[in-house]
């Protein structure tokens, strides 16, 4: 681990441990360390620590394994750091029960990200630093103190604030100046956006300057830089992040000064579009409602996308008027199953049958040149299984589409000339529904339906909302190939002290619409909040 990375861990651990000065909670917040930050920061994240402090619960976290164990082992030198600093947090000379402010922002031609501390004794973080052997020795400055970590990393504070920051180039101890020195009405503080944002209640934020983010794209590849700018929208973005006692919520916001057209509809997919989503109990959906209209207005408005929709009407011979008139907009994916495809497959069972007498051959050959290895073929292939339905206006439109792309039909589907992995198509009741299963794809297309309802608590909101989803955590609710597929890949201990650990999860749900998004994962009930249980089931699966 670099020197960077270690200061910086153990400076924001300062900040998450300090149980020893628990009655300073109520002491009032200054942040007279955000004004370091630029007024043009890209981006600006928080860490409220006095919210995570009592979420964590320290009084229990001190009954943990973990702690218990870094009491009785002294041998290592940071350990023992860490054990003093959460002792006495304030021996390090950080305001532990101010917020950390993390940002990153243009600097010149190139960019510098840093995370601020609040400081209440310069001399006692001199000391610290020393100890932590960090660097060159720290360098006494004209108003504040330096110490250079490498030729792009350093540490800079004065008697208030701290900054740990990276740059790409530039003179390191000049850029420490200009920022801890920075006026008021330069900084971040200035900025109302950000002012509203700090306004909002939350563990951990990230405000995000989306204009910034785009005047920045000349340093981004080409790709990215196209893509950023076909998606984003000027004003600024928010993601809050908050603990509570049974889930973990996240809301994304978006706050746009002119709006674009509308990529989302304002109602969610189609009951009748829901039919056909899934057979089985989904592990994982996600549904769409777009605007079929306000995407391709959209895709123009860059030079990049709008040329691959130009390739692709080209290619197909759909035009964009077309396209609006022949799909509804209502898209899903889903995952419901694991299984060997090869039992159920016609055209997997063939291709595997020959391949198997390709190996044969090579072990007769083996035998005869007197060699001893052998192989084993097996005649698998396991997969997850996952449906893909695209709403349609016209399906006959589609069927010819299937057909001139070169796809075969095979009983009531559409497969695609190829060996081993095949993917097919079915055209039924206004859906092109996609999938690797082949007895799903003919269940579709002569019936149209699959009957299987989405699981609550997502079953009731998937028609209301554009963008709706569910990731099942539940472990004991998926099937078993796909947990041994699990063991095989990880290892059967570190699999079986995963599965052990996700335990405490139940699932994941999400939805949105217009310019807010939320996120939540769902704990199994309890009483403690949810930041004190993801470390306390951490401590009791992990530590010995």
């Amino acid at each position: 681990m670099s020197k960077g990375i270690k200061i910086t861990l153990l400076c924001v651990a300062v900040a998450l441990v300090g149980g020893a000065i628990w009655f300073f909670m109520r002491v009032r917040e200054r942040d007279e360390h955000l004004q370091v930050i630029p007024e043009n920061a890209a981006a600006v994240m928080v860490m409220n620590v006095r919210n995570l402090f009592e979420k964590a619960e320290p009084d229990e976290l001190k009954k943990l394994k973990f702690i218990d164990k870094q009491k009785k082992n002294p041998s290592n030198s940071d350990d023992k750091l860490l054990r003093d600093l959460m002792k006495n947090p304030m021996s390090a000379g950080i305001d532990v029960i101010q917020n950390v402010y993390g940002f990153t922002a243009p600097n010149g031609n190139n960019m510098i990200a840093g995370i601020t501390l609040k400081i209440n004794d310069e001399e006692a973080f001199k000391k610290f630093l020393e100890k932590m052997a960090v660097g060159e020795s720290p360098k006494r400055m004209v108003g504040f103190w330096f110490v250079k970590i490498d030729w792009n990393n350093a540490i800079a504070w004065n008697k208030e604030v701290a900054i740990i920051y990276t740059m790409g180039a530039g003179d390191l101890d000049q850029t420490a100046e200009k920022f801890l020195f920075r006026k008021e009405d330069e900084s971040i503080l200035a900025s109302a956006s950000f002012k509203e944002f700090l306004t909002h209640g939350c563990d951990l934020g990230i405000y995000a300057n989306n204009e910034v983010l785009n005047s920045m794209n000349e340093q981004m590849d080409r790709d990215v830089q196209q893509m950023q700018q076909t998606l984003q929208s000027d004003g600024y973005s928010e993601a809050l992040l908050s603990f509570e006692t049974n889930s973990i919520d996240l809301h994304i916001n978006n706050h746009p000064k002119t709006e674009r057209a509308a990529i989302l509809r304002k109602e969610g997919p189609s009951a009748a579009h829901l039919q056909a989503v899934s057979q089985k109990q989904a592990i994982f959906y996600l549904g769409l409602a777009v605007n079929i209209s306000g995407l391709i207005q959209l895709l123009d408005q860059s030079p990049e996308t709008k040329q691959s929709l130009d390739e692709m009407q080209q290619e197909l011979g759909i035009s964009r008027e077309e396209m609006k008139q022949q799909f509804t907009g209502d898209i899903s994916m889903t995952f419901s199953d694991y299984k060997n495809l090869y039992t159920e497959d016609p055209n997997i069972q063939k291709d595997m049958d020959e391949m198997a007498k390709i190996y044969e051959g090579f072990n007769e050959r083996f035998s005869e040149a007197g060699s001893q290895e052998e192989y084993e073929f097996k005649r698998e292939m396991v997969a997850p299984v996952l449906v893909l339905n695209i709403g349609l206006k016209d399906m006959a439109k589609t069927q010819a589409l299937l057909e001139k792309i070169g796809l075969k039909k095979d009983g009531d589907a559409w497969v695609a000339p190829g060996r081993g992995n095949y993917v097919y198509s079915a055209i039924k009741n206004n859906h092109l529904v996609i999938t690797n299963d082949y007895p799903l794809a003919q269940t579709v297309g002569k019936t149209g339906v699959l009957g299987a309802k989405l699981p609550q608590p997502i079953g009731d909101n998937a028609g209301k909302k554009p963008i709706c989803g569910f990731f099942d955590l539940t472990s004991a609710h998926y099937p078993k190939l796909f947990i041994d597929e699990i063991g095989e890949t990880m290892g059967e201990v570190p699999s079986k002290l995963f599965l052990e650990y996700m335990r405490l999860f139940q699932h994941i749900t999400m939805e949105g619409e217009g310019n807010n998004f939320r996120l939540q994962i769902n704990l199994i009930s309890g009483e403690h909040n949810s930041l004190f249980r993801l470390i306390k089931q951490a401590d009791e699966v992990y530590v010995n």
